[in-house]
């Protein structure tokens, strides 16, 4: 969870088992200059040659969702879809969506 941030880092990839990985928003906001779009589609290229799901998380633009379409991310999430949304409001958006 939040690859990108805190201890979650390539020593940790190689150790343990994972089969997803969440790239957290930080990663998401780099998208805006090349140097971030390079470093995204390599975590989302190591991510699939160790056979991992790929979650991107702090979605909040149509070019986000656009790179990260493009780069293969599995799913995306964040404020370009929805807030996030108690129970009730969610089944009311996925009825309408």
């Amino acid at each position: 969870d939040d690859f990108g941030a805190g201890y979650s880092n390539y020593s940790a990839l190689s150790k343990i088992g994972y089969d997803v990985g969440k790239l957290d928003k930080p990663l998401i906001d780099a998208l805006e200059n090349e140097r971030g779009r390079i470093v995204v589609k390599q975590l989302i290229d190591l991510f699939k040659m160790l056979d991992m799901k790929i979650i991107a998380e702090g979605v909040e633009s149509e070019e986000q969702v656009s790179y990260l379409k493009e780069y293969g991310c599995d799913a995306i999430q964040g404020y370009h879809y929805s807030k996030p949304l108690d129970e009730q409001a969610f089944i009311s958006y996925i009825d309408t969506h």
